[in-house]
């Protein structure tokens, strides 16, 4: 599916309190905080990825009732440890970022045959004062050597294949970190409806239910880490009753010191093809079900004041 980005707006209200742009990175120096990750979804599991360098693992979890482990790869990430500060100093960024696009090539590359490329550095990064770019999780034709990366995350093109069908643009978050504090597997990471907590969700991104009714959000989620947050919203829309627009919010948030979440940078895509329903709602189900769904194609940001 293609997405159009209609609107992208930056509030201008977090400051260089909250994010200081300056600073002292030791070469070790790591963004591990706690996780605290919550899924809400009407019918269908979410997918979601975990990089754990200090054991060269990238994971791959479902979640639906509770976090499931869908598959588990052996990944290379930068020579150096702790976080990326600035282009080539050869270490893997930690946070939370997205792929922006996809490149495939079959020729002989040192890439393998595919990269997904990540938005490092994402608003958290640029706030912080990181530089660099192009990281991407990519494969390669040479044996795979544990940290020996110039900050991407590599992996066997074998398994990269495996992985492929799930990296969709601007859809799967990637978590990167030294390690988990604690194991996922099995835990209930649900986000209910009719809770607090989703209401307090929905209100930092300002997401207006009157508008749009509990029924037409098809995914929520909120992945939190330290005081910094990235919450995403899936929902639908509706033009003369019978036409379906599918739309997604991301927000950045940051946590200010009383606790409440402040939105620094969000942006709304929409699918460019709608769905066409059908008059007789029973009939609805099969249209949706049957219709071609397009694939995810980046659209390029720019940040207004």
């Amino acid at each position: 599916m293609k997405f159009v980005f209609s609107f992208i707006f930056l509030i201008a209200a977090a400051s260089s309190v909250l994010f200081p742009t300056t600073g002292y990175c030791s070469p070790t120096e790591t963004t591990d905080s706690p996780l605290d990750l919550l899924f809400y979804s009407r019918n269908t599991p979410t997918e979601f990825i975990v990089v754990e360098k200090k054991h060269q693992k990238l994971s791959l979890f479902e979640h639906q009732d509770q976090v499931r482990l869908l598959r588990e790869f052996v990944c290379a990430t930068g020579q150096n440890p702790g976080t990326k500060k600035i282009s080539g100093d050869s270490r893997t960024p930690e946070g939370i970022y997205f792929i922006t696009e996809i490149y495939e090539d079959k020729r002989i590359s040192v890439f393998g045959s595919r990269a997904f490329h990540l938005n490092y550095p994402n608003i958290f990064d640029s706030h912080a004062g990181h530089l660099g770019d192009g990281i991407f999780i990519h494969g390669t034709n040479k044996k795979l050597i544990p940290n020996s990366t110039n900050g991407c995350i590599t992996l066997d093109n074998k398994d990269l294949d495996e992985l492929a069908p799930y990296l969709a643009v601007n859809t799967i978050p990637i978590i990167v970190l030294d390690a988990l504090s604690e194991p996922l597997v099995g835990k209930s990471l649900l986000l209910e409806a009719d809770t607090p907590r989703f209401a307090e969700i929905l209100g930092a991104l300002s997401f207006d239910l009157k508008k749009i009714p509990v029924r037409d959000i098809q995914a929520l989620s909120f992945l939190k880490q330290g005081e910094k947050a990235v919450a995403s919203i899936k929902y639908a829309t509706y033009e003369r009753d019978h036409i379906q627009y599918r739309e997604q919010l991301r927000t950045y948030l940051t946590q200010s010191p009383i606790g409440t979440w402040r939105n620094i940078y969000a942006v709304q895509s929409q699918e460019k093809n709608p769905y066409l329903l059908a008059m007789r709602p029973s009939k609805n189900e099969l249209v949706a079900r049957l219709a071609p769904v397009p694939q995810p194609a980046e659209a390029s940001l720019a940040d207004q004041p």
